[in-house]
């Protein structure tokens, strides 16, 4: 699920993208922030060790707004990690494109690379999906065809009417 709000994901959840060509298994973590509650503690540990058993990172970036330096010292922390990684520039429909030139043009130095890209109007997911592909290494898929989440039904549920409610509330939950 996806908000604007903070600490929206809570949970370490795995989502298995299947094709006749390929299997990519995604681990979703919760958000990376400031951890001043015990809560946000735990979840920052969550997303620190989920690192020790991936192929490859996709470092999401809401950069609309522009990157910051907190952002930049963070995909530093996770490049240095020496694991191949995608830093993925989301919500590009609404980010000024000179800003997004200007930030692309000053991630060129971070020698990592990028993909922008818009899920709400499916701008990108293709490229980012060959470039996530060209880092992974090859092997047999270790899940069943129709295996989307390691979560059940109820779970999914439970989480898409979190979703609905934290986007028609102001305050937290």
């Amino acid at each position: 699920i996806v908000s604007p709000k903070p600490q929206t994901t809570r949970d370490r959840i795995l989502g298995v993208l299947t094709t006749k060509d390929y299997q990519i298994a995604f681990i979703a973590t919760p958000g990376i922030y400031r951890a001043d509650n015990l809560l946000n503690s735990v979840m920052q540990k969550t997303t620190a060790d989920s690192c020790a058993d991936v192929d490859a990172i996709m470092f999401l970036m809401d950069a609309h707004e522009g990157i910051s330096d907190t952002d930049r010292a963070l995909l530093k922390k996770y490049t240095a990690l020496k694991i191949p990684t995608v830093l993925v520039l989301t919500k590009i429909d609404i980010m000024p494109e000179s800003l997004l030139i200007a930030e692309l043009k000053e991630l060129a130095e971070e020698n990592v690379e990028v993909v922008p890209v818009s899920a709400r109007k499916n701008r990108n997911i293709k490229e980012l999906i060959k470039v996530v592909l060209d880092k992974l290494p090859d092997g047999e898929k270790l899940f069943e065809q129709d295996i989307v989440s390691d979560r059940s039904e109820k779970f999914m549920l439970a989480e898409i009417m979190r979703e609905k409610i934290l986007l028609k509330f102001e305050k937290e939950i």
